[in-house]
């Protein structure tokens, strides 16, 4: 079988939730046989290993940023945000394009794209008279991204073009594709409900995480190799230092827990929003995968306190070294924590999450640690890779 699959950037071992999720996807089915091309934009989102697949990339240059024309409209902090958002969406459409126009879709029996990015080729493949098998992979929604900002009061009180365009980009992919794999069962909700994609051809195939990277370790040695003071408690937050994946909010948490608790930032985005006048906050910077695993190992509690995820891999990765997670209580969050592995916090709020932290602090996490990491072994590279393997011979009689 000849697969082509489409994502953004480059994948790669230590690459952010998408771009991991098709390196291992592409290593996946090149050892079961499967004969893959990943088309991909010229560019690195997080560094990590990708020497083992670049010569089953297919590399597409993109002009993407503002016109130098409009360079001055910057100035003005609305005009920028909305400058931002424009060439966002243009820079999608544009890879979308370039991509189709790369590629020769008679070369492939089944074409897979990620998130949007399948857009101009989906649209091309629908008039031909023979084609591949379509699927497309749900990392969450945009549409349902927006929706979860105004429901809990952030973002813009209308959307923005990136949320627009991009949203309109994946309504038509998911319309036009054979099948739609959904990476949690919130994800195949927001498909129905956004773009009413039918749940006859959808499959919930959950993400995964790379074992030999994330597992249990000796919590003592961990902070022995991290400089951790061993008698102290510590939480850690990693990814976006933004409003929707809570970081504002937990900051302001963190001024309720006080001395009783250090919080550790894994974030190349954090440390200029008054970290620095913040006893109990230390910011790490950007932490690649080869260390990531001991912080998970040495912190007490796990805390990202996201009100939208497309699966949350980051609370897998942190169970599978043995963490407890604190999330808020809604999907896909839930579908990974519970209260025997972790704690739910009911209200996306400062003063609930700093309740739920002590709550955590003062309670033996030892039967929590260990349930923690036996939920995070039922997420099954292997097994849903095979799954998407099925899905795949499924489209290709079309």
């Amino acid at each position: 079988m000849r697969v082509l699959i489409i994502t953004a950037f480059i994948p790669s071992r230590g690459g952010g939730g998408i771009e991991r999720h098709v390196y291992d996807l592409a290593m996946g089915l090149r050892k079961r046989g499967v004969d893959v091309t990943v088309a991909c934009e010229n560019a690195i989102h997080f560094p990590g290993h990708a020497e083992d697949i670049r010569d089953h990339l297919k590399l597409i240059d993109v002009k993407r940023g503002t016109s130098p024309l409009l360079m001055p409209l910057k100035r003005n902090r609305s005009l920028s945000i909305l400058l931002a958002s424009t060439d966002y969406a243009v820079g999608n459409l544009r890879y979308s394009s370039a991509v189709s126009k790369a590629i020769r879709p008679e070369d492939y029996d089944v074409i897979h794209a990620h998130a949007q990015h399948g857009y101009s080729t989906f649209s091309r493949c629908r008039r031909l008279k023979k084609r591949p098998g379509l699927v497309m992979t749900l990392h969450g929604t945009f549409a349902g991204y927006y929706a979860s900002l105004r429901r809990h009061h952030l973002g813009a009180p209308v959307p923005m073009p990136d949320i627009l365009v991009n949203s309109w980009m994946e309504y038509r992919s998911s319309k036009a594709a054979d099948a739609c794999i959904a990476i949690s069962k919130n994800d195949a909700l927001e498909g129905y409900k956004h773009y009413r994609v039918l749940e006859s051809k959808t499959h919930v195939i959950y993400n995964w995480i790379d074992r030999s990277l994330f597992y249990p370790r000796d919590r003592l040695a961990a902070r022995q190799a991290l400089g951790l003071d061993p008698g102290k408690q510590y939480l850690m937050y990693t990814g976006r230092a933004d409003g929707a994946k809570g970081y504002f909010l937990l900051l302001d948490a963190m001024k309720k827990v006080g001395d009783k608790a250090t919080l550790l930032v894994a974030s190349k985005g954090a440390g200029g929003y008054g970290e620095k006048n913040m006893s109990n906050v230390k910011c790490l910077g950007y932490v690649d995968d080869e260390v990531l695993p001991l912080y998970y190992a040495a912190v007490d509690l796990f805390t990202l306190p996201s009100i939208y995820e497309g699966f949350g891999l980051s609370y897998l990765e942190a169970m599978s070294c043995g963490s407890v997670p604190i999330a808020i209580d809604e999907g896909p969050m839930n579908e990974i924590v519970d209260e025997k592995v972790g704690y739910l916090c009911g209200k996306f709020e400062a003063g609930a999450y700093a309740d739920t932290i002590l709550k955590a602090l003062g309670e033996d996490l030892a039967q929590k640690r260990a349930a923690s990491y036996q939920k995070s072994l039922t997420f099954d590279m292997d097994r849903s890779i095979d799954e998407t393997l099925a899905v795949y011979e499924s489209t290709v009689k079309h």
